[in-house]
């Protein structure tokens, strides 16, 4: 591990961490990011890409952690998730059963 310095002046070290995600999550993550600039996140959401999609979700992730996702959830109808979750199963045809 390497030590650096932060722009407090702390020594700190990086710390590299892995979260399994599936379609639900990865949803909700990308969501959450957009939600704070979109007027309509599952539109804006839409017509991201897959790269897009996973650097939305790793921001939201980064910034308010892994169980933070079910707030997002509770704050979109029912349809505009199904809508969200296809596109996004679509382009990560990986996670699809």
């Amino acid at each position: 591990m390497k030590a650096m310095i932060d722009e407090n002046g702390l020594r700190r070290i990086n710390m590299k961490i892995e979260v399994a995600v599936g379609i639900t999550e990865l949803t909700a993550h990308a969501l959450h990011t957009l939600t704070a600039t979109a007027s309509d996140p599952v539109a804006e959401l839409v017509n991201c890409n897959k790269r897009e999609i996973f650097a939305l979700a790793r921001s939201s992730i980064k910034r308010f952690g892994y169980s933070d996702f079910e707030q997002i959830l509770q704050t979109l109808s029912a349809e505009q998730l199904a809508a969200a979750e296809k596109h996004v199963a679509a382009v990560f045809p990986e996670l699809s059963k």
